[in-house]
């Protein structure tokens, strides 16, 4: 464990200065999605870049049939609450027939929200808006109009149709209500009226929130990682390292003081956690077959960020996963690059983990379970990375007494 520890130490010993963006605005859509995301969005915001990971998909060995690729590309991707990846293989023309366009065609999506309020813009698809119109409107669609764009909708808000619930992608298990606009460029659909109102009034976009427009900035302006395929935006930091309730939900069973005595009694469960902050991210990258998955934590400088990332080189090597027993040291893989990046106003904390998929026996949907990036979103979910990152009991202060316009980090 004493050479697992001094190797972690080594990886994270020096950070980056901020280097110039590498890519314009134009090659980074997944900020341009970002922009059609309501400043408060609630639950997790995906922004998913499928054209690129089609690309990646299609590197590959051995050599997929072209019709084989776009299905596998939702693979790799967080399922936004408003669009049902369990139903996509039901559809093998991905929809076309019934929507006026094939979801395989999607080039970017942003989804955010929980049901009922869930809602998804999609890129890539502008070119369509004829047949989906056609296509719509013989399925019994209405049209109304709202701030100047069409809406198409079918059932009121909360109604059901379970003998339609397999009439396309987004009607869910038990065909729930639809509502589609394309507004501009960009196709957007809702479940609601109050939800697809609100996307169309425009108003203030998530991208001006200035720890996204940081996350966003890091996560294209690093290099050697190959193609940025994924954000995951999470606006809810853990209250504590040693949270007893956030576990209680997987053991209802016992009570507060008695999960306390559990989390007390983890080794490195007492060491400090990373200073406050008000967001993070994951990130994901993909070159062929080589995944790179990434926590993103903005910070006011440099200093502090320098210090979160050596700090967290010590909680990797010390504590033990609250979920599996097992040292976080052993879960993440070996091939990391730990650095801080200076932009967008922040000083960003990167720590990334890279893996190789395994493609000996072809590339299926399940190739892409095991990446880095699928193994912390699963410690998000499980709320064993608040374990890891959380602000522990040693921290100068809690992160709700840091305001947008002066963080006190």
């Amino acid at each position: 464990m004493a050479i697992r520890v001094l190797l972690c130490l080594l990886l994270v010993a020096a950070a980056l200065p901020g280097r110039p963006m590498a890519q314009s605005i134009g090659d980074r859509p997944l900020v341009a999605i970002a922009d059609r995301v309501p400043h408060d969005a609630g639950g997790i915001v995906s922004l998913a870049d499928l054209a690129a990971i089609r690309r990646q998909i299609g590197r590959l060995p051995p050599a997929l049939p072209a019709e084989q690729r776009p299905p596998l590309a939702f693979s790799p991707v967080h399922a936004p609450a408003a669009l049902d990846l369990s139903g996509i293989l039901q559809f093998p023309d991905g929809g076309r027939n019934s929507l006026g366009f094939s979801i395989f065609e999607i080039e970017q999506m942003a989804g955010w929200g929980e049901l009922p309020e869930a809602a998804l813009v999609m890129a890539g698809l502008a070119r369509h808006r004829d047949a989906i119109e056609t296509a719509l409107t013989a399925r019994g669609f209405g049209a109304e109009p709202v701030a100047g764009v069409t809406v198409w909708h079918l059932l009121d808000d909360g109604e059901i149709d379970i003998a339609a619930r397999m009439s396309d992608p987004f009607r869910h298990a038990i065909g729930v209500a639809q509502r589609f606009a394309m507004d501009g460029e960009h196709l957007l659909f809702a479940r609601d009226w109050p939800t697809i109102r609100r996307m169309l009034a425009g108003g203030t976009a998530l991208g001006g929130d200035p720890d996204v427009t940081a996350i966003l900035s890091a996560a294209h302006s690093v290099e050697g990682l190959g193609e940025l395929t994924e954000i995951l935006l999470f606006s809810d930091p853990p209250i504590g390292a040693a949270d007893a309730a956030s576990l209680m939900l997987r053991n209802p069973g016992m009570s507060a003081e008695e999960l306390q005595a559990r989390l007390a009694a983890i080794p490195g469960a007492a060491l400090p956690g990373l200073p406050p902050y008000l967001r993070y991210g994951l990130l994901a990258w993909q070159d062929g077959a080589d995944v790179t998955g990434a926590i993103a934590i903005p910070y006011a400088t440099a200093a502090v960020a320098a210090g979160a990332r050596d700090r967290f080189a010590a909680r990797l090597a010390a504590v033990d996963s609250a979920l599996t027993g097992r040292p976080f040291d052993d879960l993440l893989p070996g091939d990391r690059r730990f650095e801080v990046v200076e932009t967008g106003g922040r000083a960003v904390l990167l720590l990334a983990f890279r893996d190789r998929v395994d493609i000996a026996g072809g590339v299926t949907h399940l190739t892409f379970v095991r990446t880095p990036r699928a193994r912390l979103l699963q410690m998000v979910l499980a709320r064993d990375l608040p374990l890891l990152i959380g602000i522990g009991e040693g921290a100068a202060e809690p992160a709700a007494t840091a305001g947008k316009g002066g963080q006190k980090r």
